[in-house]
């Protein structure tokens, strides 16, 4: 994906098959950060996915959504934090599910 244009169905596919390593989850934070100016886009439609996804993919897009945070606070980029907030509180019934509970608790 460009920076210049911001493509929900393309964004969404990418949380889908996101891969749950390190590289993966770093790499594609990155390009969220970067891209900041889709930040309401980008956080509703990771509630979208998080709604759908098996069990296992919800728990690599916390992983994703945190990495986001953690990564915006430090360079003080509020409106891509409030927007993920709102999301992430949005989200959190999805996170409490039995089998990921413990490692979301984490």
């Amino acid at each position: 994906m460009t920076e210049e244009k911001f493509e929900e169905d393309k964004f969404m596919k990418i949380l889908v098959n996101l891969k749950d390593t390190q590289e993966s989850i770093q790499g594609f934070s990155g390009w969220c950060i970067r891209n900041k100016k889709s930040a309401y886009k980008m956080a509703r439609c990771w509630i979208k996915v998080i709604k759908k996804v098996r069990i296992e993919q919800k728990l690599v897009l916390f992983y994703l959504v945190n990495d986001i945070v953690q990564h915006s606070a430090k360079r003080g980029y509020v409106e891509l934090l409030d927007k993920f907030r709102s999301g992430i509180k949005e989200a959190m019934p999805h996170l409490k599910e039995e089998k990921i509970g413990p490692k979301v608790q984490r």
